[in-house]
């Protein structure tokens, strides 16, 4: 933690237990997403990801994006039946053409975990 942001004049009211601000690293996520950006995060305490852009922390270090942690947009399909659903298949997706979508894998669930989803860029 380095300190305080000041993140009045956005379009909701930031609230320190709900909110958080990272640096971003990378241009990954460009043009939204810039290396360096000041990102405001909520909290993920459960819902639908579905095509929101997240932080996501790894159980492993990633050399490709050098780090544990990554901002991606959510992607997932589903199966659905009568009674219940599964995913099929989720991705974290680059907005930068020029990287590949992490493809999370069913066979270790605990292997990322989302940790926020963005409100703003500042």
């Amino acid at each position: 933690m380095e300190g305080w942001v000041d993140a009045s004049g956005l379009d909701f009211s930031p609230d320190k237990d709900k909110h958080f601000v990272i640096y971003a690293k990378g241009d990954s996520m460009l043009p939204i997403i810039h290396d360096g950006d000041l990102c405001v995060f909520e909290w993920y305490t459960g819902g639908s990801r579905e095509g929101e852009i997240v932080l996501t922390q790894s159980c492993d270090y990633d050399p490709d994006y050098d780090g544990k942690y990554t901002i991606k947009r959510y992607h997932s399909e589903k199966l659905i039946s009568e009674d219940s659903w599964q995913h099929s298949k989720v991705q974290l997706l680059p907005l930068n053409p020029a990287y590949h979508a992490i493809d999370l894998s069913s066979d270790n669930p605990l292997a990322f975990r989302t940790i926020g989803v963005l409100k703003a860029v500042l």
